[in-house]
């Protein structure tokens, strides 16, 4: 099935089935369910075989977390904000 087809059947947009293939975005939950129901299988056959721990924690800076298939993920955590430290 092309991106084209999926994108159809998911309404979302063929660029949108681009990204998350090539691993350059990562989907909401809905738009994994979307997916799932345009390729006609359970939600969680596409979460197979990906598993994820939670990485390092620091207050105000980015950490990297290794995500399978995904490569490495940035993400800025903001911790203990307003005297909760």
């Amino acid at each position: 099935m092309s991106q084209e087809q999926v994108g159809l059947r998911a309404q979302l947009h063929r660029t949108e089935i681009g990204l998350l293939e090539r691993g350059a975005r990562v989907p909401r939950i809905d738009t994994l369910v979307k997916i799932a129901a345009a390729l006609n299988v359970n939600p969680a056959e596409l979460l197979e075989g990906i598993d994820w721990e939670p990485g390092e924690i620091t207050v105000g800076q980015f950490i990297e977390t290794d995500v399978p298939g995904l490569g490495i993920v940035h993400r800025r955590f903001e911790v203990g904000r307003g005297g909760d430290s």
